[in-house]
């Protein structure tokens, strides 16, 4: 049962970051209230997939819009939330599902620069965001994400995916490194800075 809920999450992430990058980079409908740009590509392969970490952007606001609707939600008093955009490319020679992705690696890691550590799969469950009124996501510039995310069938060699990995993080932390692990062991990393 965990497996597969695992596997839902990275699915669902994977598909969110493809809609949320082109809606950021095309459309400037996301609008982080602070952004760290890192100064080179920042990347790994792991089996097929090529990993790039495309932007960082940190703020205290997420509003999730769907259609016909939006909800805001805001980091607790003292966190924040730390958005990486990351492109996920299929360098390999053979199509990619969705459940296969959890083969290479199974959850992503924010390790910050006091040695902590954060999951992605854990985020959404955090008991360190809450819902805020709409119009606070306005007023504070909030980074906005599709919800639900559409899915998506095969990822072709040569095509990729492009979306947010959401952690939340003490005010007082900086991001330092982002890593891949498979069955609890890291499998690659990313350097942050």
């Amino acid at each position: 049962m965990k497996t597969s809920l695992i596997y839902i999450i990275i699915a669902i992430a994977t598909v969110v970051a493809g809609l949320a990058i082109t809606y950021y980079f095309y459309f400037n409908l996301i609008g982080p209230t602070q952004t760290l740009t890192p100064s080179t590509v920042k990347a790994t392969t792991i089996g097929p997939l090529r990993i790039d970490v495309l932007n960082i952007a940190e703020t205290t606001h997420i509003n999730f819009y769907s259609d016909s609707s939006s909800l805001c939600a805001k980091s607790a008093s003292g966190m924040k939330i730390i958005v990486i955009f990351i492109r996920l490319k299929n360098v390999g020679s053979r199509a990619i599902a969705p459940d296969e992705i959890p083969q290479y690696f199974d959850d992503l890691v924010l390790v910050t620069n006091v040695g902590r550590d954060y999951r992605y799969s854990a985020v959404y469950g955090s008991p360190y965001w809450v819902p805020a009124p709409q119009d606070e996501c306005v007023r504070s510039n909030a980074i906005t994400i599709p919800w639900p995310p559409p899915t998506y069938h095969v990822l072709k060699p040569g095509e990729y995916l492009e979306g947010p990995a959401l952690f939340i993080i003490p005010q007082n932390e900086a991001p330092l490194e982002l890593q891949f692990v498979k069955d609890a062991q890291i499998v690659a990393t990313i350097s942050l800075r």
